[in-house]
């Protein structure tokens, strides 16, 4: 038997479509710390090693040589870029906007989710009382026949008070109290629906 809180929690960890959502907004705050890395210089180191062998031309010289030798290069660039028509700061923008709309998206969902995990718990727990009743009020209509039946053997009541739709009412309670219990069952498994 889980609380209402529990099942809450459950399904905000469970629940497919709220996974997706959660995903949705970690891609929008990946988006927008990627906006802002665009206002970050542009740093690339290169390095290449060689070795020449045979007839080639030498670089101290700008010669032919067939000796062997070996050349490195290592190299280094870093761009800021300085102006591009405020395409930079308009997509930081946007990506504040949408990453703040994901946000608040998400907080709705988390109500909403919340909110039907509420109301199917509280349908499914009135169901379960109901069900109980109706197995008590079952159980009394059985005590009242048998004790009518008592009355009639014993003369103190008539056989038409028995015959009299006695068994025809506990006969409706009973197919009501199969009604409830599935109803019970029912409001039970929409919840674990919900919760998953």
């Amino acid at each position: 038997q889980s609380t209402l809180d529990d099942c809450i929690r459950y399904a905000w960890e469970h629940n497919p479509g709220f996974k997706n959502i959660r995903i949705d907004v970690k891609e929008a705050r990946t988006d927008y710390v990627a906006a802002m890395g665009k206002f970050l210089p542009h740093v690339s180191v290169q390095a290449e090693v060689g070795r020449h062998i045979g007839r080639s031309v030498d670089p101290d010289t700008n010669g032919y040589t067939a000796d062997s030798y070996n050349q490195g290069t290592i190299g280094m660039d870093i761009t800021l870029s300085l102006f591009e028509g405020f395409a930079r700061i308009n997509r930081l923008r946007y990506t504040h906007w949408t990453k703040k709309e994901k946000e608040w998206d998400h907080l709705a969902k988390q109500n909403d989710l919340a909110y039907q995990v509420a109301e199917a718990y509280y349908k499914a727990a009135l169901d379960k009382k109901l069900s109980e009743l109706a197995a008590e009020q079952l159980r009394l209509g059985e005590r009242y026949l048998k004790q009518t039946e008592t009355f009639v053997e014993l003369g103190l009541k008539s056989l038409s008070d028995l015959t009299g739709g006695r068994k025809h009412v506990i006969k409706e309670m009973c197919s009501e109290s199969v009604r409830i219990e599935k109803n019970s069952q029912m409001s039970f498994l929409y919840l674990k629906e919900i919760v998953e």
